[in-house]
This record gives structure tokens, C-alpha cells and sequence, in this order.
């Protein structure tokens, strides 16, 4: 079964598919604004849930009242993000609409956004933009929300604010919910933090890689339902492998094969399985990882290429997971809002195996296309920005993200007859990983560390001890640059 990784190309499609609604109402110059307004939104909201609140002060809108906030964002995102200009038959879009609504009139500030092209083709392009921009200090943008791999360059170009300084950006609570437990953790360097995500970007909640699954085929085999396996912690690769084994079928009618598992992605079993690149010691230096050499990298990616190729298995032809035929498959949320609206069986979301039961918790693995959000060193008023920054992530966890699960899967979030989608969905936004190895891929490592590891699987070539010592030492080099670049004034 030959997988490859093919993620921008079905992501091109997306775009295409989308960029009349992301791209809706841009004015002269790229920009968009929103007013506040007295006029409400279509109500969007679940039913009621516990949704924990901020700790913004309850008289910030005497501190900001008439502030317009201006926002570099990628303007090709792809999936609606950052505005909306007025409301629609979409409830994802209209619960954007509404946390604009309700952020601008909270803190009394208009909402202003500059739009660049930036995603993988043009990252680049909207990288110079935001450099001359801030090393001009032009002073032009309160916050940067930019595609993963540009807002890291923008790290390394050492323009963007320590978002861990109280005395810099003093409303951003990394305890609260609505930023990933590994956040700080992975993404820092010495306690500094250059950038952050969470449920304020869309498109980080539909870049999550889960594991999505067939329940009528699963009954057709009689396997046991992973739902429990997985609530009491003990979702494993050893029990996707088992159960999918089941589901094979050897006919020679096409029309009559099933398959057990089928994915394209191949590199997020590394950060899933908990390997990481990048680490940090007790004083929060970063280093690389002994995990890049370790027997058990070498002793998946065997594993995972004998369930792969073994036997007489094989790849479907023509058959995808929505044709209903395929029993498990790895892939991003989105897939579910994208492919599998009509779909004529029953599904479920799972998030990503551990490696073993010895796993601490599960780890979620991104795909590229999430927004980092900034702010740069040239801001006029940091303390403002992460109010913002602070209020629309709050705003997102309460009102949009609820919605975009119920989108993504068609089951409410507060719906407590399948509340195991609600807790499946919970352990896989919660274990998002923002290694470092990961997260400057791209502009740090030359694409050698996701990529090689993916390419051991997909090209059924298990020998990663003759990747895994070059790897390591390139990335034991290329951090000292990383920590020059966090770490600066």
C-alpha cells in the first residue's frame, strides 16, 4: 500500500473551493474593517455549556474605547479566519461574524484587517511584507496573523514581541483552555514566547490530524468499538493496526474489497507516537532531541511499513474513506466539513494512537496551513494587542470553535447522547504539539526532519538510522540560530 504526502495539493483544491468566502469584501488597499455595531449576529451558539471565561478586567473598554486594531493576516487562509462581512447561511462563518461583534464592542475598538497573500507559495512575499513593515517601524500592525511556517520566519528575523512578558503582553492567560497545554512549553525559549495559536485560528481546529472511522464497517467485522479503548486512555497504533487488520478483505472484484486503513499522510506518526526534535532543559535552552536517534523511531516506522506492505494488502484504487469501503484513516478535521457532508454511513473522530499505553496522553499533530499569531516589536501599544489577542481567542473557544465541531462532525457539542464526540474532539484540540522541529520546518531545517521521517514510510524504506544521525546534527546546528533569534532584545 504506497502512501505518499499530497496535502498542499488537496489543500490547493480547498482554496479554490473557499476563496470566495475567505476572501469576501476586501476593500481598496487590502483592507477590511469591522465596526462595532449594534446590530446582532444570527444566533450560532450551542446550547449551553460551561464555557470558561477570561480575566480580562470587566472596565477594559474605558482603556481602548475608539482604538481601531489593524491585523496582518494572510489573506489566501483556507478556511474563513479572521472576517466576515456579514452574516450568511454558513454557521461557521456566522460565528466569526459574531466574535468580531462581540470582541469590538466589548473592548470598544474597530477592527481592522490588512490582507497579504501568504500561504506555502507565498509565505515569502507576505514574510518581506511584515519585515519592512516592523524593521521600518512603520508602526502599521497591532498584531501578525500569519500562515505557521511565515510567522516562524518572522522569528527568526527577530522582529516579533516576547508575548510571555507580563510587562509586554500582560492579558494573555496560557492557563486558560483556549491555548494548547504545550504551548509555552514547546514553543519557548528561555520563557520567551515569539508566537502563539489556538482555538482563535480556525484553521489550527481544522488542521488537526485525527483518525476517522467507519462504525458500520466496524460492526460489519465485528470490532470492538474504540470509543471506550480510547476514553479510558489506551488508544494505541498496536489497536489501529489489530482492528484494521479485520477489516481486509483479499476479493479480486474491487466492488467487493475492504479496506482496513488508507492515508496519504505519513508524517505525523512521529509527533503523535510523542517523538519530538526539539527539547528543553531545566533553564528552558532548547536541544536536540535523543528522540531523533532513538531504536523506537526506528521500530515504528518498521511497524508501521510491515502493516503498510505486507502480505498481500494493497492500496485501494479509485476508493477513498467516503466511498465507504475503507475502514480507518488519518487526516485532518477538516476532511469531515470537506468529503464527508453526504456520506451515507456513520462515522467517528478518534484522536491520533499513542505509541504505547505508556504514553502520557495523546498528541495531535498539525498540518501547515494553521495561523501563529504576533505581535511585532514596533507595535504602538503592546498591552492593547494582547487584550485582542486574549479576547478573541477567549471569544473562539465560547462561540466558534463549539460551532465548527458541530459543522465538522454534525453533532453538537453539548449533545450528551454521543458525548464521547464532544471528549474525542476535547483530547485531540488539547494535545496539540508545537514542536519545534515541526514549526520551523520549513524555514529552519530545510524540510529534513518531517519530510525524512515521512519518506522512510512512504517509500516502504525502513532505515532511518542513515537519516536519523545527519537529522540530529542538523538540527543540533541550526538551533543555536533559533536561540540567538528568541532570546534577543
Amino acid at each position: 500500500m504506497k502512501t505518499a504526502v499530497k496535502i498542499f495539493s488537496v489543500l490547493l483544491a480547498l482554496i479554490m473551493a473557499f476563496s470566495a468566502v475567505a476572501c469576501a469584501g476586501t476593500q481598496k488597499n487590502n483592507e477590511k474593517t469591522d465596526e462595532p455595531v449594534t446590530t446582532n449576529a444570527p444566533d450560532t451558539e450551542p446550547d449551553e455549556v460551561q464555557f470558561e471565561k477570561d480575566n480580562l478586567p470587566s472596565d477594559i473598554k474605558s482603556l481602548y474605547d475608539g482604538k481601531t486594531v489593524t491585523g496582518l493576516v494572510w489573506e489566501d487562509v483556507y478556511f474563513p479566519e479572521f472576517y466576515i462581512e456579514e452574516p450568511s447561511g454558513d454557521i461557521v462563518s456566522n460565528s466569526i461574524y459574531k466574535r468580531n461583534l462581540n470582541v469590538s464592542e466589548r473592548l470598544g475598538i474597530k477592527l481592522n484587517f490588512v490582507e497579504q497573500k501568504g500561504s506555502y507559495n507565498y509565505q515569502g512575499d507576505f514574510v518581506n511584507y511584515a519585515y519592512k513593515s516592523i524593521s521600518g517601524s512603520e508602526q502599521a500592525f497591532d498584531y501578525i496573523g500569519g500562515y505557521s511556517s511565515a510567522t516562524a520566519a518572522l522569528i527568526l528575523k527577530n522582529v516579533l514581541t516576547d508575548l510571555a512578558n507580563e510587562e509586554y503582553a500582560p492579558y494573555l492567560d496560557y492557563d486558560k483552555p483556549w491555548w494548547p497545554k504545550f504551548l509555552i512549553e514547546e514553543a519557548s525559549v528561555r520563557g520567551q514566547v515569539r508566537a502563539i495559536s489556538g482555538d482563535i485560528s480556525t484553521n489550527l481546529i481544522y488542521m488537526m490530524f485525527g483518525i476517522y472511522f467507519n462504525k458500520e464497517l466496524l460492526d460489519t467485522f465485528n470490532v470492538e468499538d474504540p470509543y471506550p479503548i480510547a476514553e479510558a486512555g489506551n488508544w494505541t497504533i498496536d489497536q489501529l493496526i489489530e482492528m484494521a487488520k479485520v477489516c481486509y478483505t483479499n476479493e479480486d472484484d474491487e466492488s467487493r474489497r475492504y479496506y482496513g486503513f488508507y492515508s496519504t499522510h505519513n508524517y505525523p506518526w512521529y509527533h503523535t507516537c510523542g517523538f519530538k526534535y526539539v527539547e528543553h532543559d531545566s533553564d528552558g535552552d532548547i536541544y536536540a532531541s535523543d528522540d531523533i536517534e532513538d531504536e523506537r523511531v526506528h521500530s515504528l516506522i518498521v511497524k508501521l511499513c510491515d502493516f503498510l506492505y505486507t502480505g498481500e494488502r494493497e492500496e485501494p484504487t479509485n476508493t477513498t474513506f467516503k466511498d465507504g469501503k475503507i475502514a480507518f484513516t488519518l487526516c485532518e478535521m477538516y476532511y469531515a466539513a470537506s468529503d464527508l457532508r453526504s456520506v451515507e454511513f456513520s462515522f467517528g473522530f478518534l484522536p491520533p494512537p499513542k505509541y504505547d499505553e505508556n504514553q502520557e496522553s495523546y498528541i495531535t499533530c498539525l498540518s501547515f496551513p494553521h495561523t501563529l499569531y504576533a505581535i511585532p516589536k514596533d507595535v504602538k501599544d503592546s498591552v492593547m494587542s494582547s487584550a485582542v489577542l486574549e479576547a478573541l481567542a477567549s471569544e473562539s473557544y465560547r462561540t466558534v470553535s463549539p460551532v465548527l465541531f458541530e459543522d465538522a462532525l454534525k453533532v453538537k457539542y453539548s449533545d450528551i447522547g454521543d458525548a464521547y464526540s464532544s471528549r474525542m474532539y476535547d483530547y485531540t484540540r488539547a494535545g496539540v504539539t508545537f514542536d519545534m522541529g515541526r514549526m520551523f520546518g520549513m524555514c529552519l531545517f530545510d524540510d529534513q526532519t518531517w519530510a525524512a521521517f515521512s519518506s522512510c514510510i512512504s517509500d516502504n524504506n525502513p532505515n532511518w538510522a542513515s537519516k536519523a544521525k545527519g537529522i540530529y546534527t542538523l538540527v543540533k546546528n541550526r538551533l543555536k540560530k533559533l536561540t540567538k533569534a528568541m532570546t534577543a532584545d
